[in-house]
């Protein structure tokens, strides 16, 4: 599914800045699971996004594909980076987060649930994020790729 999840390019561009804020993934895994399985008729075993909207953990249904900006801080909490701000980018310094809920993190790119425009009209790609050095950028949704679903953020 190369197309935005969203219908039109107003909803595109209305979208954008907030859809990749702390907070938002949630809503960006709902929107996905909206328009591919409710409206679309796809299984959600066949796309990241469904899968962590099923996701069935210890009895709860609040999952979903961290936003861009919820990626950039699970990448810091994951690298024990320590918090300056929500704009500092994760990068490949501190010491690995051994800790509850870090083990199982592999140093590589983790797709989040937020769209990057690529400039081409109608065609978007979804936002990763580097857990080895840290770099932000987007990856076409068809790829293969690492995901980590999560609960509430914040």
């Amino acid at each position: 599914q190369t197309n935005s999840i969203y219908s039109n390019a107003a909803g595109q561009a209305a979208s954008r800045t907030a859809a990749t804020a702390i907070g938002k993934g949630m809503a960006n895994t709902n929107q996905v699971h909206a328009r591919l399985t409710t409206a679309g008729s796809a299984a959600t075993n066949t796309y990241a996004a469904g899968i962590a909207f099923a996701f069935p953990n210890n009895g709860k249904t609040d999952w979903h594909l961290p936003s861009k900006d919820e990626l950039n801080q699970m990448c810091k909490w994951q690298r024990g980076q320590a918090w300056v701000s929500d704009a500092t980018i994760c990068n490949n310094t501190g010491t690995l987060n051994s800790g509850r809920g870090a083990s199982g993190f592999s140093a590589d790119n983790y797709f989040g649930s937020s769209e990057i425009d690529n400039g081409v009209a109608g065609v978007n790609l979804a936002s990763f994020q580097s857990f080895n050095g840290g770099f932000l950028g987007g990856g076409n949704k068809s790829d293969p790729g690492f995901v980590r679903v999560v609960r509430a953020f914040g």
